[in-house]
């Protein structure tokens, strides 16, 4: 890999994957995302992670939310990345817990030594069922109302 610079001169750091739309290609199948996305996040050496920010100024290291904007092929300056954030947020896992929580190491569930272990962990988790998807949560909750 190799700092790109962009037309008004920002360093920043891409694998130049052409852009995913979520919504277009994995539609509500949060599952077949993670089977694609998990093993992306684990092709990223352990020097390319980060936490407590989102990104170094270069974007060398990452947190798993900017992780993400590679793997959709959003992680260039000026890129309109709100569709798949969003798309995330509602079908994958909210940003605050995936960031935040999980990978900067404040969820006592996943105290794992490295962002990189921990956000994998948990996506593991999502995947097997044993976390709850935004929409899980509120299907679960609006069982429990109705009853």
């Amino acid at each position: 890999m190799e700092l790109k610079i962009s037309v008004c001169g920002k360093k920043y750091f891409t694998d130049n994957r052409p852009v995913i739309y979520c919504s277009e290609v994995y539609r509500d199948d949060y599952k077949s995302f993670l089977r694609d996305f998990i093993p992306y996040l684990e092709s990223k050496p352990e020097d390319q992670w980060i936490d407590v920010i989102f990104a170094n100024a270069d974007t060398s290291k990452r947190c798993v939310i900017y992780h993400f904007l590679g793997f959709v092929g959003q992680d260039y300056p000026g890129a309109n990345c709100s569709n798949n954030l969003d798309w995330y947020e509602a079908n994958v896992c909210f940003i605050q817990r995936a960031g935040c929580d999980v990978n900067d190491g404040n969820h006592s569930e996943y105290n794992q030594p490295t962002p990189k272990q921990r956000s994998i962990a948990y996506l593991k988790n999502l995947l097997a069922g044993k976390e709850l998807t935004p929409m899980e949560m509120l299907d679960e909750f609006m069982s429990k109302g109705a009853a």
